[in-house]
């Protein structure tokens, strides 16, 4: 038996309420809706039938993007969504398979190229390299310290980055301006006070510096660190020496340290090293041992890396930038092996203003600590964790998880296991919105500046375990100002605890998804969530199928509000639904048009797949449920 609910999706301007319960036809049986194919497609006679219902057509199901056409950084994925809302689903899950696929590092980078729409890499070309050897050549008495493997791989690894530290990465902005994005481009999120700008959009639009922030913006060619950041991933992945000395670790007999024309340069031992760096490092090697860094914030037109072999590893950025955080530059983080624990308050863990971020963890029970900007996040470029295997821990404040900025795009991908992303219990939302709450503004989450620029892409991407997920304000699938966020979980039995703007919530001219492919899942928010679009938005829910809970107020399951359209499929399954407050949408007092030719508060679809194709009816109503507790119909 399947249980539905029959939530109020919303109000005409008329204060007619009218609700939607669309039933789509599924002939497959539950276990291959519960399989790891496609995103099933929505049938087009239903849409038709629940469109005719309010006197739409199918080609006005689409959002207009009027606003902001001359914006730059407006990106196709975010155009497309708003012109085919139904197509989010499988947007977000052909986004997500490409970043769990992707077998190299590299391939992410190149994922986020093609997301903030640069040229180049349709083909699948790399640039032309050519290296000076040397350049990277290290001095006569370093060479006969370290033991042949770990020569051949430290100056192969030289080599490369000498060939990545440019001159001038980006050639449309001065040095000068360069420097001066950098430093602006964190004041975006105003996240030194308790008062964010996602909170109190006002104080964020008052600042002086927002105007000069834009237009540097507007100016920046990002292509090529992207560029230099694949083919020093390809380079990297590629090295022959690595592979003997993750097997069989051999290294120094104490830390080697040495000041190279390029920037600082450190080798290990194979026991446990301590790396005190005052300044950003352009290279740390270690070949093995439970090590402590204590790394310094990166200067801005830098390039950094560090290679751990293995051990349980202790990592500590004691400034911005400090730990796998570019500033306009490109820093990466790869640590083969261990039970690690990373720890970067601002700007790190795959994280990026102007430039490449990149944290790439192999194996391990991990966990990530820090504040904002961190843990798969960026501004101007792209910010990337990906974390293979392990039961991890992953605890940010805000802008994190999956936070794709202005001209940014943000992935955390975990592969397996069963972690805990937590978000939002120290920055408060003090606009006085109800019910009290912190502000996360991470967990598949994209953001842009109102009235200034379009925001960029924010992916969580978890392939599989039974995973635990902890948010307040804007999380797990969430939007902000011609963006798109998105949480998707291929596997396991999960559990999403949220407040409000969540779990699939376009807000504000944006569109947002939250695409969990299987598992008995548990689902709980206050409202303005589970599949909304509130004003001019586009929210996509979609479960792929088991027996789930979902537990909400107010303004969810598919609730178009303000001129929004609100989606929710599941696909199968058991499931059960407490609705608290059967008011699902806005007073009607600033309520106005839809779609060109409708008159309409919103658009929403609450859609249940049953195993066998047996729920096909369209049901319209105009009435309101008389309690809270609603038991709905059995299909």
């Amino acid at each position: 038996m399947t249980v539905v609910a029959v939530p109020q999706l919303f109000r005409v301007s008329a204060a007619v309420q009218l609700c939607l319960l669309v039933g789509f036809a599924f002939v497959n049986t539950r276990s291959q809706a519960q399989a790891m194919g496609p995103v099933p497609s929505v049938s087009p006679e239903a849409v038709e039938r629940a469109l005719a219902m309010i006197l739409l057509s199918t080609d006005e199901l689409r959002m207009k993007t009027g606003r902001l056409d001359d914006d730059p950084w407006r990106l196709p994925i975010v155009t497309r969504t708003f012109a085919a809302p139904v197509s989010l689903a499988t947007e977000a899950q052909e986004l997500c398979d490409a970043l769990w696929s992707a077998e190299r590092w590299s391939e992410l980078v190149v994922h986020g190229a093609r997301v903030l729409d640069m040229t180049g890499y349709r083909a699948g070309a790399v640039p032309p390299v050519s290296f000076n050897l040397k350049s990277a050549a290290l001095p006569a008495h370093l060479q006969q310290a370290l033991p042949p493997r770990c020569r051949e791989a430290v100056e192969t690894l030289l080599m490369y980055l000498h060939w990545a530290v440019p001159a001038d990465m980006n050639v449309d902005l001065s040095a000068s301006e360069r420097r001066e994005l950098a430093d602006l481009l964190p004041r975006l999120l105003d996240r030194d006070t308790d008062n964010p700008a996602a909170a109190d959009v006002a104080a964020l639009l008052s600042d002086p510096a927002l105007d000069r922030t834009t237009e540097l913006l507007f100016k920046t060619n990002l292509q090529p660190y992207f560029d230099r950041a694949r083919v020093l991933c390809r380079q990297l992945e590629h090295l022959p020496a690595l592979a003997p000395l993750i097997a069989e670790p051999t290294g120094p007999a104490q830390v080697v340290r040495w000041c190279s024309p390029a920037g600082e340069v450190w080798i290990g031992t194979t026991g446990p090293d301590v790396f005190d760096c005052t300044a950003a490092p352009l290279l740390i090697f270690d070949p093995g041992g439970d090590d402590a860094y204590r790394l310094a914030g990166s200067a801005s037109g830098t390039i950094s890396l560090i290679v751990d072999l293995s051990g349980n590893d202790v990592y500590e950025g004691k400034a911005p930038f400090a730990l796998a955080g570019a500033c306009d530059g490109i820093s990466m983080l790869l640590d083969f092996g261990g039970d690690d624990r990373y720890r970067a308050d601002y700007d790190g863990l795959g994280a990026a203003c102007l430039g490449v971020g990149l944290l790439y963890d192999a194996a391990g029970n991990d966990t990530y600590e820090g504040k904002s900007l961190v843990m798969g996040a960026a501004l101007a470029g792209a910010g990337l964790l990906l974390d293979v295997a392990g039961n991890d821990r992953y605890l940010a404040q805000v802008y994190s998880q999956g936070f794709g900025g202005v001209a940014g795009f943000g992935a955390l991908v975990d592969h397996t296991g069963m972690d805990l992303y937590q978000t939002g219990t120290e920055f408060g939302d003090t606009v006085g919105r109800t019910p009290p709450g912190y502000i996360s503004m991470s967990q598949g989450c994209g953001f842009g500046i109102r009235q200034y620029a379009s925001g960029g892409v924010g992916v969580l991407a978890d392939r599989a375990g039974n995973d635990i997920y902890y948010g307040g304000y804007f999380c797990q699938g969430t939007s902000y100002w011609y963006a798109l966020g998105i949480l998707g979980d291929r596997g396991g039995d999960d559990v999403y605890v949220s407040v409000r703007y969540s779990q699939g919530a376009g807000i504000h001219l944006s569109n947002a998804v939250l695409w969990d492919q299987s598992g008995d899942d548990r689902y709980q928010t206050w409202g303005v969530g589970m599949g909304c679009g509130h004003d001019l938005a586009v929210g996509l829910f979609y479960d792929g199928g088991g027996n789930d809970s979902y537990t909400s107020e107010w303004l969810t399951l598919g609730g178009g509000n303000t001129n929004g359209i609100g989606i929710f499929y599941d696909a199968g399954g058991d499931d059960a639904y407490q609705i608290k407050n059967t008011l699902q949408s806005h007073d009607s007092s600033r309520l106005g048009r839809l779609l060109p030719a409708a008159a309409a508060a919103g658009l929403g679809f609450f859609s249940i797949w049953a195993a066998a194709g047996t729920c096909t009816a369209i049901r319209a109503a105009t009435t309101r449920l008389a309690n809270g507790d609603w038991r709905g119909i059995d299909e």
